[in-house]
């Protein structure tokens, strides 16, 4: 009962269970893990230190990398009050306009807007959908005033403040610049530094600009993100909340407002900011007036030197966002970054990943992240201005220029790309097609793992019978094959098997129809002589046929068993069994068992391993040369509980078809059918049906 050809493990296809996802940190990084994990399947819970009482900030990008990933996630900025970045403008310090650029084409250039919206809309909109109990998944679970005290990479767990512990399958530290997990992870690490400057962020209400003729002309074109140059600072405006409001960023020297560098929203004074852009232009001194004092907060930006590839994983523990890769403000890249890592999450922790798989996957996200993220910090770094404290910026770049850069990427496919590349790569088997991963089969799943058969069944109806060796002879493929028996004569064995509810084909079946000539020696001499010789026995299988396209294609491919397409229709009774073998409604072999009965002594048969041969053929100047492999696979057992049947009586019959008839009739297979009815049966020796229905096992 050959023809399947696995490696037994214990497991079942059924075994697949959800991750323990543990993230520190719930702003807009860690929020995003928990949405695309929990999406993936697994169940996730998020430890923020804040209570979540009185968000406040100003607003930010989704360019169009961050766009798709946040729609993918079902979340539709528009619908949470984001507006489209229609125009790019820039001026000098003395109000002089550079250029002004209509963006609104990059939505033909790529798949998905370039938006604008306030902090604080996104982050309630990511909440809502990370813990809702409606949409994909389990919701997750979000602790408040939870601030993580350490973590302990051997047993995957993280300690609060209060003293509790919580442990799982996988740690995220997505807690920010200041992050604790980085602390704990990596020793000595210097803490972020300060980059040279703040910024003062504040809203203003479209229509109160609007209604003083002095500063109307900053509302003048909706979606209008204006850089305002001075020396060694420099304002960004554009807008938010579906155009209604202006959000500025106001980047001076941070020694002119000294800002605390522990919190990122601290209140500001007016006056103060008002004063580090004395040197603006009358109007844009107007429109900074119109700031309401208790709504300007003060961003000291801190920057923290790569932590290297070797740092973003321990164990299986990960940073993400700021805590991996502080980003600085000067490209509006830094949430859209944190995003992609957690895209990356998504793509790389499908449901169905182990708790032993975790390691090579956290490898994956580094491969996916590291240098990405790092390209995009870095050249953000550059294109801040030059500050006396400051190590970096001062490149003169256009706004546009790394556009293609930034918008041309999506963190979800990249990294599902690498999953898929990295698991066929790892794959048992190496099948094509190559482009979707490994390929499942019998003998792996859609991960590349061994799978077991399963709680499958089966019926294996055979005749077993003496034939001339010398003819059996001209079926082996080389000389290095020999049939062992004594004397002149040889056995062999027609099967046909009905294998029923696989695992891998979702609980369908087939059929399989062989030859198999027993007592064959393969023997491979070395080019060390008798110390390097390899030799294998069992059963020789010239060929298979078999009713289904997808074992043809996995037993070719992975175990070289020469098989072929055929129609295989049976008819079983209690004392009786009958094959019908054809190729597109013609038959061309007859087996049939008459008068089976019950035997409790009956051997089960073809337990030897099988032998088949696979042909490599290359040529150069000299000629052809034709290299033969031959390979050994285990018979699949019979199972305890098996039931057996002897036939009184069984009959082979081929097809009478010949020459142009034969070759009509049956295309590919008319040499096939040639050779078989060549056999001459001399004696049948036995025959009759073994059978085994895991149905019928009790548990």
């Amino acid at each position: 009962m050959n023809g399947t050809h696995t490696k037994f493990t214990n497991g079942d296809i059924g075994e697949e269970k959800p991750l323990k996802v543990l993230i520190a940190g719930g702003g807009i990084g860690g929020l995003s893990a928990a949405i695309f994990l929990r999406q993936a399947g697994h169940t996730v819970e998020i430890f923020e230190s804040s209570r979540f009482a009185s968000e406040t900030g100003a607003a930010i990008h989704i360019p169009s990398n961050v766009n798709g990933l946040l729609r993918r996630m079902g979340l539709i900025p528009e619908d949470h009050g984001a507006n489209q970045c229609e125009w790019v403008s820039e001026y000098r310090p003395n109000g002089e306009q550079v250029f002004l650029k209509d963006v609104r084409m990059l939505s033909k250039v790529f798949p998905y807007p370039w938006q604008l919206i306030h902090r604080v809309d996104l982050h309630n909109a990511l909440k809502a959908i990370a813990t809702s109990s409606e949409g994909k998944g389990t919701p997750a679970i979000l602790h408040l005033r939870s601030r993580v005290a350490s973590v302990d990479v051997a047993s995957t767990s993280l300690t609060l403040e209060d003293g509790t512990s919580h442990s799982g399958d996988l740690i995220i530290g997505a807690d920010g610049v200041h992050s604790k997990i980085r602390g704990a992870l990596i020793k000595d690490l210097p803490p972020p530094e300060p980059s040279g400057s703040s910024a003062f962020r504040f809203l203003i209400p479209i229509e109160t600009i609007r209604s003083d003729p002095k500063t109307a002309h900053f509302a003048e074109r909706d979606g209008e993100l204006r850089l305002l140059y001075g020396g060694d600072r420099r304002i960004v405006v554009y807008p938010c909340k579906q155009n209604t409001s202006l959000n500025f960023v106001a980047l001076h020297p941070d020694e002119e407002s000294e800002a605390s560098a522990e919190e990122w929203d601290q209140s500001a004074s007016k006056e103060t900011m008002l004063h580090c852009f004395r040197s603006y232009p009358e109007d844009v001194k107007a429109v900074l007036a119109k700031a309401a004092p208790e709504g300007i907060n003060l961003w000291k930006l801190l920057d923290h030197d790569e932590l290297g590839r070797q740092n973003w994983v321990h164990g299986n523990i990960a940073l993400l966002g700021d805590a991996a890769h502080a980003f600085l403000p000067h490209q509006g890249q830094g949430g859209a970054q944190a995003i992609e890592d957690a895209a990356a999450f998504g793509a790389l922790f499908p449901f169905g990943t182990r708790t032993e798989d975790i390691p090579k996957r956290l490898e994956m996200y580094i491969q996916a992240r590291y240098d990405r993220a790092t390209l995009v910090q870095d050249v953000t770094r550059q294109s801040a201005f030059k500050t006396s404290r400051g190590k970096h910026g001062g490149m003169v770049m256009n706004p546009m220029q790394f556009t293609e850069l930034n918008f041309n990427h999506d963190a979800f496919d990249n990294a599902h790309g690498i999953l898929l590349r990295e698991l066929r790569k790892a794959a048992a088997y190496q099948r094509m097609p190559l482009s979707f991963g490994p390929t499942p089969s019998p003998r792996q799943d859609l991960n590349g793992r061994a799978r077991t058969l399963g709680k499958h069944n089966y019926r294996t109806s055979f005749v077993t019978f003496k034939t001339h060796k010398s003819y059996l002879n001209t079926l082996l493929p080389s000389n290095e094959f020999v049939i062992s028996s004594q004397g002149s004569w040889a056995t062999a064995t027609f099967s046909v098997s009905k294998l029923g509810n696989l695992a891998w084909l979702g609980a369908r079946g087939y059929s399989f129809f062989g030859l198999y000539i027993h007592d064959v020696t393969h023997t491979k001499e070395g080019a060390g002589g008798n110390a390097d010789t390899k030799e294998a026995k069992g059963d020789f299988l010239p060929v298979l046929f078999e009713n289904m396209a997808d074992p043809i294609i996995t037993g070719r491919e992975e175990i070289h068993f020469p098989k072929v397409f055929a129609t295989l229709d049976e008819q079983a009774s209690a004392s009786s069994y009958k094959l019908s073998a054809g190729w597109e409604g013609t038959e061309f072999c007859q087996m049939s068992l008459d008068g089976l009965s019950e035997s409790v002594d009956a051997e089960s048969v073809l337990q030897a391993p099988v032998l088949t041969c696979s042909s490599n053929v290359s040529s150069d100047e000299k000629g052809t040369t034709e290299t033969l492999s031959c390979f050994s696979s285990p018979a699949l057992p019979s199972q305890q509980g098996e039931k057996r049947w002897k036939a009184a009586s069984a009959k082979i019959k081929f097809t009478d078809l010949e020459g142009k008839e034969l070759e009509l009739a049956f295309p590919t297979l008319a040499n096939i059918v040639k050779g078989l009815r060549g056999i001459k049966i001399v004696e049948i020796l036995n025959a009759g049906v073994q059978a085994f229905d895991y149905s019928n096992v009790s548990n």
